[in-house]
């Protein structure tokens, strides 16, 4: 991931969502995502979808609280 792969954002429900900026003109999310790699996480922004692929604009984000991860156990 640090070397630059693709990073996505996967849902409990196993739902793929690509993240993509809220500014214009666009900036790279890469450094807000790599501080959550592997965690649970809430994130604020838009849906949008098209093609099949399904992306989410990126206004906020933050890490879960403790209680989201004792549910998803």
């Amino acid at each position: 991931m640090r070397a630059g792969s693709p990073l996505v954002v996967l849902t409990k429900t196993e739902q793929i969502y690509h993240p993509i900026s809220a500014d214009m003109p666009d900036v790279d999310v890469r450094q807000k995502l790599l501080p959550f790699v592997g965690k649970l996480v809430k994130i604020t922004g838009h849906v949008y979808s098209r093609g099949g692929s399904t992306a989410i604009s990126m206004e906020q984000i933050e890490e879960a609280r403790s209680e989201a991860r004792r549910d998803s156990d």
